[in-house]
């Protein structure tokens, strides 16, 4: 490709950025590598809604990645029936909202589009729970103050 002249990467595992910048060092390409992360917290945080948080405030966006993980731990320890699982999986899922609008207090960038993210990622581990849709989304908006 000669007249390649721009090269962007965004969310790229920390590995392999030595070797991208060694192949393109000394040529007329301008790279450039946004929001590389190490593989340990790829790997962790992969199937997490709130992965690329972190690429516009690294604390708030670690904190709501931990929060998420939490309450999928929480939620797939629930038992697999029975009367006490739609309490426990509201007490977690409440949990979950309630530590996000403590992340928006203190580091105050939950903005529209994360608001977004945060509802889908919320809807989707309630239905995980055995939580129906509608029922988790009022739940979601009467709990969430960002």
């Amino acid at each position: 490709m000669p007249s390649l002249a721009h090269l962007s990467f965004s969310g790229l595992r920390r590995s392999v950025v030595p070797a991208l910048r060694a192949r393109y060092r000394g040529t007329a390409v301008r790279l450039v590598v946004h929001g590389a992360k190490p593989d340990i917290w790829l790997a962790a945080n992969l199937d997490n809604p709130f992965r690329d948080w972190v690429d516009d405030d690294t604390r708030g966006g670690n904190a709501a990645c931990k929060a998420y993980a939490t309450a999928v731990r929480a939620v797939d320890r629930l038992p697999p029936s029975g009367d006490g699982r739609p309490a426990d999986a509201e007490t977690i899922l409440r949990r979950l909202v309630d530590t996000l609008n403590d992340i928006d207090q203190k580091y105050h960038f939950i903005d529209t589009l994360r608001q977004e993210d945060a509802g889908e990622a919320f809807v989707a581990l309630a239905a995980r729970a055995g939580v129906e849709a509608p029922e988790a989304e009022q739940w979601f908006d009467e709990w969430r103050d960002f």
